[in-house]
């Protein structure tokens, strides 16, 4: 693997992703904890009954 360096990165480059990193973990957290909660409860598995059947399969 002759002729490969070490790609260098920028001050500006390492800003921009810790910045989007810091935005996109929680918007994730809260996506997966509150909207995908709520759908799976009133949508996929609206009665106890349904959603005893779908939790183990997840």
């Amino acid at each position: 693997m002759t002729g490969l360096s070490k790609p260098v990165y920028g001050p500006r480059a390492i800003w921009s992703w810790a910045i989007y990193d810091f935005a996109n973990s929680p918007f994730t957290t809260l996506v997966v904890t509150f909207v995908y909660a709520t759908y799976f409860t009133q949508v996929i598995a609206p009665d106890p009954v349904t959603g005893t059947v779908c939790g183990p399969a997840l």
